[in-house]
């Protein structure tokens, strides 16, 4: 029954895990966090390792060594913990794993995590509450736990995407998914064929070019004003691949001798249950969830950080939300009244042309989610500043997609925001 819950399982310690530890602690509730890493920080713990699976899924992030910031730190705080102020807006990688691992010492949240513990299982039990299988890498052994509700926090960054090429597997060169990427070095004096447009897609283009022979790039965007090195070859999508050597789907065929597959991610929750009343379906979309984050038919179930969102302040306002709801203070739509909600979204987002990997994408509804999820929960909103930010941001990555770094943004109150250029 919500408003009798005392125990709150977390998996996951990255930055939606640890804002929901956070909060939760707040609340007064006992907090157990599961966290297979060494450390806190999820995502943005860089290893040269690579290779190293656990149930069939690696443990190592995807983070890569020369990663900066596409998004201005001033998005990355939390409520009442902003990001320090930077010389520069757009940060490495050890910055902002700093910053949270400044976060959890702040507010002392290690010492309800338990590291190198892998969750095997969740299901729910016949009393409306959550069995928790895990299993401890350093000792090998296995613990059952029992709790009143959980937050689910494993991020969407862990299980590869890759499309399934026609001859494929007839390829003899090597084939690598960007969240195997460490360095470059790997790719000096190859044919590299890059596939897919994203962030790291384009970032990663920029590390390997200098070292490769060749590189092709495979996208469909619209990439007018973005320099490329003078060794790329930007080509149209992948029809198939040979033994040595790829076919465009203009017939266009080439030698390579590497593929990076820069494709993007699958949802993957491996642990759950299949009587968790939740599905996938393509490895994609996880279904039905109230606002993204509430599990419509077990609502003792929420998972934080599903969207891609450009601001960390979205983790506050979803663990916020669960736990006033959890704790009794606050009352959601009905389950009827939520799946006919969930209905309308899911309808809205085919007419607009979304495919299925853009389930939980925001985009341009970044501002309205938030602000929902505020009203909902009847909790602070975001500042004004903060999304004129993002829109400017957004604005600069189009107009100067090789130099937008270089500008940096300094919040004057609530409503405005100072934007100096300051070359490298």
């Amino acid at each position: 029954m919500l408003g009798t819950i005392k125990t709150i399982a977390i998996i996951g310690a990255g930055p939606s895990g640890l804002c929901c530890v956070k909060n939760a602690l707040e609340y007064g509730f006992e907090v157990t966090v599961y966290e297979q890493n060494s450390q806190v920080g999820g995502l943005w713990i860089y290893t040269d390792q690579i290779g190293n699976y656990e149930y069939g899924l690696p443990i190592h992030s995807s983070m890569y060594k020369g990663v900066v910031t596409n998004i201005p730190v001033e998005s990355m705080g939390f409520f009442n913990y902003p990001f320090p102020k930077k010389e520069k807006s757009f940060v490495s990688h050890e910055e902002v794993l700093k910053f949270y691992q400044s976060y959890a010492n702040q507010y002392n949240l290690n010492r309800v995590i338990k590291f190198r513990c892998h969750v095997v299982n969740v299901k729910p039990t016949p009393n409306n509450r959550w069995e928790v299988l895990s299993r401890d890498l350093r000792r090998n052994t296995y613990e059952i736990r029992v709790f009143d509700a959980i937050f689910v926090c494993n991020g969407h960054y862990n299980a590869p995407y890759i499309p399934n090429f026609e001859g494929i597997d007839e390829f003899r060169g090597n084939k690598a998914h960007s969240h195997d990427y460490r360095r470059p070095e790997k790719y000096q004096d190859e044919t590299v064929l890059i596939i897919g447009c994203g962030p790291s897609g384009r970032d990663i283009l920029h590390e390997v070019a200098p070292k490769a022979k060749k590189v092709f790039f495979s996208h469909h965007r619209n990439l007018a004003g973005y320099n490329m090195p003078s060794n790329v070859t930007q080509a149209g999508d992948v029809k198939c691949f040979k033994e040595n050597s790829v076919q465009f789907e203009d017939d266009a065929e080439e030698q390579i001798s590497c593929i990076l597959f820069c494709t993007g991610y699958t949802f993957s929750f491996p642990f759950l249950s299949v009587d968790c009343g939740l599905s996938l379906q393509d490895m994609f979309l996880s279904w039905p969830l109230y606002k993204h984050l509430i599990n419509i038919n077990k609502p003792t179930m929420a998972i934080v950080g599903l969207q891609i969102c450009a601001y960390s302040y979205m983790y506050d306002l979803q663990a916020r939300l669960c736990l006033k709801f959890w704790n009794g203070d606050i009352q959601l739509p009905t389950k009827k009244q939520m799946l006919e909600e969930f209905r309308i979204e899911k309808e809205r987002r085919v007419e607009k042309g979304n495919d299925i990997r853009q389930s939980h994408l925001l985009g341009v509804d970044q501002a309205k989610y938030l602000q929902d999820l505020s009203n909902i929960g009847q909790m602070i909103k975001i500042p004004n500043v903060l999304l004129k930010i993002y829109d400017d941001c957004n604005e600069l990555r189009t107009q100067y997609p090789n130099t937008y770094r270089e500008y940096n943004y300094t919040i004057i109150d609530d409503e405005t925001f100072e934007r100096k250029h300051i070359p490298s």
